[in-house]
């Protein structure tokens, strides 16, 4: 019984850290993550702090579905804003990032 409870709770951990929780909205498909080189030739409209969860209680979360969830952020907000494209500004940190917010052709 033990220890099914411990693998039944490890099992449970494994997906729970690896879930992506963020939900790309429809007009945000649209939206590319680039790199720094590849905005080069973009109008800079601004620019976005995303936030998501780094750790689920003491537990830290895949650092893809962290990306991928900053990413889905990014691009959600970039439809508000009017932009095509982002850039992440800077490494994630704790969970949070910006992004460069462009217009490309």
């Amino acid at each position: 019984m033990r220890k099914t409870t411990i693998l039944a709770t490890a099992a449970a951990v494994r997906t729970i850290t690896g879930c992506a929780w963020v939900a790309l909205e429809p007009r945000a498909e649209a939206v590319r993550v680039r790199a720094a080189g590849d905005v080069a030739g973009c109008k800079r409209l601004g620019k976005t702090r995303t936030r998501t969860l780094d750790r689920v209680v003491v537990i830290p979360r895949r650092d893809k579905s962290v990306r991928e969830e900053l990413e889905r952020l990014a691009r959600n907000e970039a439809v508000g804003m009017g932009g095509n494209a982002v850039s992440p500004l800077g490494p994630e940190v704790a969970g949070e990032q910006v992004f460069g917010v462009y217009a490309c052709p």
